[in-house]
């Protein structure tokens, strides 16, 4: 690790005493976090090449180098060992994320996001049906559509039904609902027969062992959510988006060749107007309102469903 002892800020000219530095990946330069956010760039932007790299402010031999700039930062001179051990370090750095794809979507964007279409659907739509669209979940919708189901989004699985309420996919969430309740069945069971006073066809140990296995089936009905929702929630999405768009332009789609599955790239959909977008988010933007109402509507069915049964098939 490089020892930025006796260096300055090339900003504010004072030392990293208490913080580690921010290093530029060009030339390795430190900077306080919060001077280099300021400044936005390297001050030796200028100057970055092949040859150009900060001095560490120490010789080979480990005695300080008191020469510094005009601006009072250690002298930028021809590198040393230990300036080409910062670039060689945050060049794999970067080079490893590039081979990964990581700047593929952020410095390498040529098309527009109505230009790229994930399950025949453009990115722009997309963004405006789930209100926003951050890169990571970008990304994320990207490598499902490229056939990589699995996505873990915790979440989801914690929080279902909630989240499929809150996304608006209320098929999905009163499904969720139901089963849940299914899931809890013995404890129903047990609260009934002990306010009913009435004789149970079940013993103890039965509705312990039936309860201890609903327990690990609502265990695994948490992790499948957990690993499947985005899927899920990007092809009802999409599927969504489709419909609406055959509603407001049912010509739309003729004499043009059929957009795949795969993430792909496709000339843009000409006239679709503001109005149509506008729908689409007044259409699938996710909501607190829609979950809580959604959600006691289903709880309140699910419940008196429930109800029916045990009073009239277990007493």
């Amino acid at each position: 690790m490089i020892d930025f002892t006796g260096a300055l800020c090339p900003v504010c000219k004072k030392d990293f005493t208490n913080e580690r530095p921010v290093v530029c990946p060009d030339c390795g330069a430190p900077y306080h976090r919060a001077c280099y956010a300021e400044n936005g760039e390297c001050i030796f932007k200028s100057k970055h090449s092949a040859e150009f790299a900060w001095n560490v402010g120490r010789d080979a031999l480990g005695t300080p180098n008191t020469s510094t700039t005009e601006a009072g930062a250690p002298e930028a001179s021809r590198p040393t060992e230990g300036n080409e051990k910062v670039k060689n370090y945050y060049g794999s750095i970067r080079e490893t994320l590039d081979e990964m794809g990581f700047f593929d979507n952020i410095e390498k964007e040529p098309l527009s996001p109505d230009e790229r279409f994930i399950f025949g659907v453009s990115e722009k739509e997309i963004a405006y049906f789930h209100g926003s669209l951050s890169p990571l979940r970008l990304m994320r919708f990207r490598k499902i559509a490229s056939g990589n189901k699995i996505s873990l989004n915790v979440f989801a699985g914690i929080f279902s039904p909630l989240y499929m309420f809150y996304s608006r996919m209320r098929g999905l969430g009163a499904l969720i609902t139901a089963l849940t309740f299914l899931l809890s069945f013995p404890t129903w069971l047990d609260r009934y027969f002990m306010l009913t006073n009435s004789a149970s066809p079940f013993t103890q140990e039965e509705l312990l062992r039936l309860s201890a296995n609903m327990s690990l089936f609502s265990l695994s009905l948490t992790v499948l959510v957990a690993l499947f929702y985005d899927y899920i929630y990007l092809r009802w999405s999409t599927n969504k988006i489709k419909f609406i768009r055959s509603r407001f332009f049912p010509e739309i789609m003729n004499d043009r060749p059929e957009i795949p599955d795969a993430p792909s790239v496709s000339p843009k959909l000409e006239g679709l107007s503001d109005d149509y977008y506008s729908y689409l988010r007044s259409a699938g933007n996710p909501g607190v309102r829609y979950m809580l109402m959604d959600y006691l509507i289903a709880t309140m069915i699910t419940f008196f469903l429930v109800h029916i049964f045990v009073t009239n098939f277990m007493a």
